[in-house]
């Protein structure tokens, strides 16, 4: 990847403030220069609520750093993780082949879970697939708003808890060096799960969190160059690592896929240019300008070109016009104190205690709302579950551990620190779109690095600074 390009966006996460407000900058930029409009854009009520949780984010943000730095001057050498000078040449040995082994462990683990998850898709769900994946999500989530969604299997869960393994062993694998050859051969393999795990439910966000994660270690290793983000990876991996190349692949391979799901939507509805547009327009608010459709219809423009560009706009964009028109809906909604925001927990709580769930309330709440399926932003989903004050404070609250993970990572540079600090760069650029556990997997990959940061951290602290 271009090392300007690399420089520039590194520039935009020096602070977890820096990366929220440049995130939303350029939703802003987005919005206002693409030729789509909203049939209800953002409020200005919305927009301020946003900026309000963005300042409450930053003084969650600005007050840590400021703790964090006070109780660094006390303990400057203890906040530097490694104690290799302390270990005799024997232990330093043994705790990379330790740390090998856990490395390749998670890749297996996560290649299997992936692929339990996979098998019990095709063969327990009771989902058809001969409309592909685009065809049987769209028969899960009819079966779900009716109500005659079967029971989810368990090993489905299994998978489910699983599969993150891989994405853990894969971004591990560009955050240290010393991994041997077979080791990185399996742990860049497993990459595979989560891309299967995504594309078998015919969804896109598994996929685009992955994405923005092994971003975040391309620009923690640019840091390498400046202080005090020295630590967070050497020279040796900077140059033996190419990851730009591998992430430009991914990212174009997303993008074909994402053509792939546009178009199949459309073929399953029989929906051509026209009647594309009246769906989109009548059902999701969202419209092109006169001229491209005139463009269209000149054909000096391919339909199908302006309806996935548009489709693509909405899905990074929406979030704020979503939030808006749940505010002017006047529909008394939530709070559901966590339910919203993670899948997982609504799932969990209908299926155990379904005699007090609020989760048939909460769908039917969403419906006259008229938002259903939809992503109201980060903000508006930490709404629907905590209300505005709860809002407000759930955004500083997030400031503040963001701040305590770029720390630790950049203080102490430990593997399981690294880790977390992709979650919370992949946290922030994706706040427009959902909450970070917002998204299907995002739960079970948080899950995945808490338990195995702490033991990544325990070897990677005793081995060097990577």
């Amino acid at each position: 990847m271009n090392k300007k390009i690399i420089s520039v966006l590194a520039y935009f996460l020096k602070s977890p403030t820096k990366a929220l407000i440049s995130t939303w900058i350029v939703w802003a930029i987005v919005l206002v220069s693409l030729p789509f409009s909203y049939t209800t854009p953002p409020s200005v009520l919305i927009l301020g609520f946003i900026v309000g949780c963005i300042l409450c984010f930053s003084i969650g943000d600005l007050i840590t750093k400021l703790a964090l730095s006070f109780a660094q001057k006390g303990q400057s050498s203890g906040w530097r993780g490694s104690q290799r000078s302390l270990l005799n040449p024997e232990r330093i040995q043994k705790n990379l082949k330790r740390l090998d082994r856990i490395i390749l462990s998670l890749a297996i683990v996560g290649l299997l879970g992936g692929s339990l998850f996979v098998m019990a898709k095709f063969s327990l769900s009771g989902l058809n697939f001969s409309d592909g994946v685009t065809g049987a999500r769209l028969q899960r989530a009819n079966d779900i708003l009716s109500g005659n969604a079967g029971d989810t299997p368990f090993i489905t869960y299994i998978g489910l808890l699983t599969f993150p393994c891989s994405s853990a062993a894969f971004l591990a694998s560009f955050l240290h060096v010393g991994f041997t050859k077979n080791t990185l051969r399996w742990s860049r393999l497993s990459i595979i799960s989560p891309f299967a795990v995504t594309i078998v439910t015919g969804g896109r966000g598994g996929i685009l969190q992955i994405l923005v994660m092994f971003l975040s270690t391309i620009l923690i290793r640019r840091y390498r160059k400046e202080a005090p983000m020295h630590q967070l990876i050497s020279p040796k991996a900077r140059k033996s690592l190419k990851t730009g190349k591998l992430f430009l692949v991914m990212a174009i391979l997303f993008a074909v896929y994402n053509v792939y799901v546009f178009n199949s939507r459309r073929e399953l509805t029989n929906s051509n240019f026209g009647a594309s547009l009246v769906n989109w327009e009548q059902n999701y608010g969202i419209y092109p300008s006169p001229f491209l459709e005139n463009m269209v219809s000149f054909g000096i423009l391919d339909g199908d070109l302006l309806l996935n560009v548009m489709q693509t706009y909405f899905y990074l964009t929406s979030g704020p016009s979503v939030f808006t028109i749940l505010e002017n809906s006047q529909v008394n909604i939530g709070p559901y104190f966590g339910i919203y925001q993670v899948g997982l927990l609504s799932s969990f709580v209908d299926k155990f205690f379904a005699d007090i769930s609020p989760v048939p309330q909460m769908m039917s709440e969403l419906a006259q709302a008229r938002i259903v399926g939809l992503l109201p932003s980060a903000w508006g989903m930490m709404f629907v579950d905590f209300g505005f004050l709860g809002t407000l404070l759930e955004a500083f609250a997030l400031g503040c551990l963001s701040r305590i993970v770029y720390f630790l990572a950049i203080h102490r540079g430990w593997l399981g620190d690294k880790l977390m600090f992709s979650f919370v760069v992949m946290a922030i650029v994706m706040s427009p779109i959902a909450a970070p556990l917002g998204f299907s997997d995002s739960f079970f990959t948080l899950i995945v690095f808490l338990v195995v940061g702490k033991t990544l951290n325990h070897i990677s602290r005793n081995v060097s600074h990577v």
